[in-house]
This record gives C-alpha cells, structure tokens and sequence, in this order.
C-alpha cells in the first residue's frame, strides 16, 4: 500500500471518522499508543497515530479498507516481537492481542482456525489434550500465531514437517 502525506490534522479528521465507524476501537490517547511506540528490538521507534483495538475480523477488515483507501499507514501487532520495527507505524497500530479465541479445532483435519491474537502456548494446552500436537512450534510458545506464522514461523520440527504457515 502507497502511503499518502497528510500533516496530523487531516490524519486525525480521517481518524476521528474511522473512530465513529468502529466506537470503542480507535483509541488516541498518548497513554493508549505509546506501549506501541517501539517492539521487542528496541531500536526503531514510531509513535502512531492511533491504535485500533480490534475485537474481531470485522473491525479488522473494517480498518484495514478504510486506511488503505484513503493512503494511511498500518502495521499488524499482537506481542510485538518483531526487532527491525516490522510491526511500527506513525498511522494505524492495528492491536490483535484481545482477538485471542481458538474458534475451532479438528481432530480428524488437524487444523486449527484461531483468531489473530491467539498465543501459541494456549493453542498448545487446548490441542494437547484432544491429543493433538502442532506439527512446527518455535521456541517461544508465548509468541502469537498470526505473529510466526506472518513471517513463516521456522521450529525444530520445520526440517520435516516445514514452516508453521506451512502447516
């Protein structure tokens, strides 16, 4: 997506209309969007302008059209584990972590359709004990699903089995 410059006021105007299409979503307070302001690498900082705390693939989708159309910057983040500011942005910080529920689990498939925010550790203990294991885990279990796998997500097991977006 090719950002458009716009200065902080017409930023915040587009924002603030977003805000009314997704009530208790958009959050501007500095105390809201600082927490987003760095990642786990600490050496790129990006203050955004706002925070979009999605609850669903709806208010997701919603954003992510509404930014997209009118040339606003966006980045993805659940746990923010990225170290290169990968998931840093001065326009939309879509926030995933409260999209955490493991909406089904197949035994006979093997699959899992899980929201964006759902941790690895908890997807784990739920399939475990319907005994079932993921085929790939990274070494971090306490690292978001969309988070690994939106990078490929390389384990132990990826020699034999793949990446997780593999499987």
């Amino acid at each position: 997506m090719k950002s458009v410059t716009m200065t902080d006021e017409q930023m915040r105007a587009a924002l603030e209309e977003l805000s009314a299409q997704l009530p208790d979503c958009i959050r501007f307070e500095l105390a809201d969007r600082q927490p987003f302001e760095s990642d786990f690498g600490r050496w790129k900082h990006r203050l955004p302008a706002a925070v979009a705390r999605c609850r669903n693939a709806q208010e997701l989708a919603q954003a992510i059209r509404f930014c997209s159309q009118r040339g606003i910057p966006v980045a993805p983040r659940s746990q923010g584990h990225t170290q290169s500011g990968q998931s840093l942005t001065e326009g939309v910080l879509l926030d995933t972590s409260a999209m955490n529920r493991i909406l089904a689990l197949d035994e006979i498939g093997g699959w899992a359709d899980c929201q964006a925010g759902v941790v690895w550790r908890d997807l784990v203990v739920e399939s475990t004990s319907r005994g079932l294991i993921p085929p790939v885990l990274t070494n971090n279990l306490g690292v978001t699903v969309s988070g690994t796998t939106s990078v490929a997500g390389l384990g132990v097991a990826s020699f034999r089995n793949g990446t997780q977006a593999d499987n």
